[in-house]
């Protein structure tokens, strides 16, 4: 519910736009996309602002943009910490690697479906529990 005194002691309520959630100002679709855009596509923050303003006039600063990728990465972890704690209690793990760029760094995205060899025993090692990124 959105609460603005206009002054003179007038007051203006309304209910909050469709798919915003209450202190944020990007919907959750949007949010999604702009995740998806810079975590997959490889779009910089500055890409992602010119595309929205192309788009539609839509200013976006980078500080909302950083703020929303920690926010999602925060929303996701419970999900990967459990991969974590479940990878070591299957018996056949197949791995695959996918560049995937994180705040404009390039790091790697690994898969895991059934057993085969990996291209680093280390980072097996490491995913099946015996150490620790």
């Amino acid at each position: 519910m959105g609460d603005y005194n206009l002054g003179g002691g007038a007051q203006v309520i309304g209910a909050q736009a469709e798919g915003i959630l209450q202190g944020q100002d990007l919907s959750i679709d949007l949010q999604a996309l702009l995740v998806w855009l810079g975590n997959y596509g490889y779009l910089s923050y500055e890409k992602q602002q010119e595309l929205l303003w192309k788009l539609g006039d839509i200013e976006v600063g980078v500080g909302t943009l950083q703020a929303t990728n920690s926010r999602i990465a925060e929303a996701v972890a419970p999900a990967v910490e459990s991969l974590w704690d479940w990878a070591p209690s299957i018996a056949n793990v197949h791995v695959d690697e996918t560049p995937w760029c994180v705040m404009g760094v390039k790091e790697w995205l690994w898969t895991h479906t059934h057993s085969s060899r990996s291209r680093s025993s280390s980072i097996i090692r490491t995913l099946r529990g015996s150490e620790r990124a």
